[in-house]
């Protein structure tokens, strides 16, 4: 059997499906709606939908009882991180070897598809975080033309398609002859206070939660969030970072708590009080991640409270 071809046509077929499913979504909300909605709150539901997938079909799958193996065959110098350059080598020797170590062969060809079928969503649910400049400006055209999510690159907003939207929607909202420049004094304010807004453990945690779930899970950002971010962290207090052992700074000690312990700060409304300013500051990839920890840390909760 070709393994290599299996785990291509796998891979295909459900990213084109959940491609689909993106572009059906973004379609029926400009044009089917009976009120156009806000593309915020259609883009957070799409990447919502697609996290909260992946973890359900994560769950039932063959993966989680050999993460081992996912983890080789995921890892950074793995030529099977990219499709294009999946070799019958790689799921031929190793991975196999390490398959068959706990499981039968028979069963192989089904961790095969597994694999794929978690590589399309994670290279979907990447593409989703870090397309929201161009999901943004096809939104605010006049209709929702298909995006062709295979041709996604990271630098996408040098590209010609890109800057020729741009150049066509902005010059459309343009007022012309107008030299009066806005005054952003408003503005500066309430950014200011909404940043002086967030708690130092909230820092932490979300820092935590960009290692975690972001950085080392290999999932991208958008820029302009980035940036955002980096904003937010650059008020934390605590500097004893840089001249104690770390296992004795404050925020080192907070950052290796686990999630359920965040749970009981601010009254019970950590979770839900930071959801708020990260929707109120527009970081909606770590908004994602933090309402998905929040739901996995509430059904841990309820299971430790059944037994």
């Amino acid at each position: 059997m070709d393994y290599s071809e299996l785990f291509e046509e796998k891979y295909q077929e459900v990213f084109q499906q959940l491609e689909k499913f993106v572009n059906s979504e973004f379609r029926s909300s400009k044009e089917d709606d009976e009120d156009e909605r806000d593309f915020l709150e259609t883009y957070n539901e799409v990447k919502l939908n697609l996290e909260e997938w992946r973890n359900q079909h994560f769950e039932k799958s063959s993966l989680k009882s050999d993460f081992e193996i996912y983890q080789y065959f995921t890892s950074r110098n793995n030529k099977a991180n990219f499709p294009e350059h999946l070799f019958p080598g790689v799921l031929e020797r190793k991975t196999k070897t390490l398959f068959l170590e706990k499981r039968s062969e028979a069963e192989y060809p089904a961790f095969i598809e597994d694999l794929a079928e978690n590589k399309a969503f994670k290279d979907i649910i990447d593409i989703a975080n870090n397309y929201y400049k161009y999901f943004d400006l096809v939104y605010k055209d006049k209709k929702w033309k298909p995006i062709d999510l295979t041709k996604f690159d990271h630098n996408y907003e040098s590209a010609e398609y890109f800057l020729k939207l741009h150049r066509k929607i902005y010059t459309q909202r343009k007022v012309i002859g107008s030299t009066t420049k806005k005054d952003y004094t408003k503005e500066i304010a309430q950014t200011k206070q909404l940043l002086s807004s967030f708690e130092e453990e909230e820092k932490i945690f979300l820092l935590k939660v960009f290692h975690d779930r972001i950085l080392t899970a290999r999932k991208g950002m958008d820029k302009t969030e980035l940036i955002r971010f980096s904003h937010v962290l650059s008020g934390i207090k605590d500097l004893s970072i840089f001249y104690k052992v770390a296992g004795d700074a404050q925020t080192y000690t907070l950052f290796h708590k686990k999630y359920p312990h965040f749970v009981n700060l601010q009254n019970g409304k950590f979770y839900q009080t930071l959801i708020n300013r990260l929707d109120a500051s527009k970081l909606y990839s770590l908004k994602a991640e933090v309402k998905l920890i929040e739901s996995e840390v509430l059904k841990e909760i309820n299971k430790a409270g059944k037994k």
